[in-house]
């Protein structure tokens, strides 16, 4: 399956920079509030995605800087072998080492083959996507992928708009579901004329004023009108095949289900239909209960132990990341970097890895709220959580804000699991203090 390797975003909406290797399976970017956890799937969906072309504004600018360009750069491994034509595409082969999780300009027998799509988006808000490599740079070299290869690795987003596959409509995926795609251009076009006819024995005096006015209106400008008549407009009433959907057994369609059962039944259909491997879902938790919630993810491939999707998602849900393995969470983290060689300052994004280990796995069994807030307290047990709990209360009490409002966790630290637990969350990027008595004898 086409597995996105790397991904770099310059300029774009909420991300100044960021550099990301993400991992085979399920990526569930966590982190504050307009961090940027959005616009990063968006980047993905843009840089991979098989549109014929999309409107940007300066709003897609970081903070509307349209001096400098709009980059996104997507490498793409594990590729298909209509992408692994030399004669086609070797000026654009690069390297990747999945062990490392680095990218290199030239490919290598210790690598795996990659490609590069680049979309960039000009000041003057053109927009073009072509394949990149240094390589091809300096031999003047440009090709860009056809839109059949487009689709093998543009991106199934679930949103909004995902209601569009339980309909015949145009990119629905039910047109790829069993081997004869319906031919209903006929009908439709038979049932238009059907009401077109229906609609003609109408009582015509519900109209006569207005067909007399406008009567009067032609003959004295000249216009030759003869006898006017109210039928439907050929246009008005002609159907494509958008306009047929799927009903249930009393005739609703199922475009009107809840998002949450809407985003259930639409994973299904794509991890049955779809030729790319890469979805994207912002929010997973929207509209679905908690046991639902887990529904979601299995159908996702959280459980999975070798990979069939690879998964891009967000969530500010604790049910989210009881649900997950600490493996599958990355933190979205915003700082202000120094430009070397200047006092100038920029923001840039990092993404750091929970890792694998004990200490994770309690954090997510244990506390995972504490993953979701801005600053972490880890209190050495239930009575330092009691004493903070009471203090935020009588400051609310005083009408000062929560701890909350100002994205303060505290959490148990269970003891002796503190620190482990306070380093943890402090190698994810978090501010962490600790909280603690001084009951024992210090060693």
């Amino acid at each position: 399956m086409a597995i996105l390797r790397h991904i770099s975003i310059n300029n774009f909406r909420a991300l100044r920079v960021l550099n990301w290797a993400p991992n085979p399976g399920l990526n569930c970017l966590i982190g504050p509030g307009d961090s940027g956890k959005t616009t990063v799937l968006d980047a993905i969906d843009l840089v991979l995605g098989a549109r014929r072309n999309i409107n940007f504004t300066d709003a897609d600018f970081h903070k509307l800087n349209t001096t400098a360009p709009i980059e996104i750069l997507a490498t793409v491994g594990d590729l298909p072998d209509s992408l692994l034509v030399l004669d086609r595409y070797g000026d654009f082969f690069r390297g990747f080492d999945v062990a490392q999780r680095q990218l290199f300009q030239e490919p290598a027998n210790n690598l795996e083959t990659v490609l590069t799509v680049k979309l960039t988006v000009n000041p003057d808000l053109s927009s073009e996507w072509v394949l990149f490599s240094e390589r091809a740079i300096e031999n003047n070299l440009e090709r860009s992928l056809p839109w059949a290869q487009r689709e093998l690795i543009s991106p199934i987003k679930l949103d909004a708009d995902s209601t569009r596959h339980l309909g015949w409509g145009r990119n629905s995926l039910l047109h790829k579901i069993g081997e004869n795609t319906p031919d209903m251009s006929a009908a439709l076009a038979d049932i238009a004329r059907q009401s077109r006819a229906a609609f003609s024995p109408q009582p015509a005096d519900a109209f006569d004023e207005v067909l007399s006015e406008v009567k009067r209106i032609a003959e004295n400008q000249g216009v030759d009108v003869g006898q006017l008549n109210a039928h439907l407009d050929v246009n008005g009433v002609s159907l494509n095949r958008g306009a047929i959907s799927i009903h249930n057994y009393d005739n609703s369609p199922l475009s009107q289900l809840g998002e949450g059962s809407t985003r259930l039944l639409i994973t299904g259909i794509q991890r049955l239909t779809s030729a790319s491997n890469i979805m994207l879902v912002d929010e997973a938790e929207h509209g679905l209960e908690p046991f639902r919630i887990s529904r979601l993810l299995n159908e996702l491939g959280a459980k999975d132990a070798v990979p069939t999707k690879q998964v891009f998602l967000t969530t500010h849900s604790p049910f989210v990341l009881k649900a997950l393995q600490s493996w599958q969470l990355m933190v979205l983290r915003k700082s202000n970097l120094l430009v070397p060689g200047s006092q100038q300052q920029v923001v840039a994004h990092s993404v750091f890895f929970l890792p694998n280990s004990p200490d994770a796995s309690h954090v997510l069994a244990k506390c995972p709220e504490a993953l979701l807030g801005k600053i972490i307290i880890v209190c050495e047990g239930q009575t330092e959580v009691g004493m903070l709990t009471g203090f935020d209360v009588y400051k609310m009490n005083q009408g000062h804000g929560s701890y909350e409002e100002h994205g303060v966790v505290y959490t148990n630290g269970s003891g002796d699991h503190m620190f482990a637990r306070a380093r943890l969350f402090k190698s994810l990027g978090y501010s962490t203090a600790i909280f603690k008595d001084s009951d024992k004898a210090q060693e």
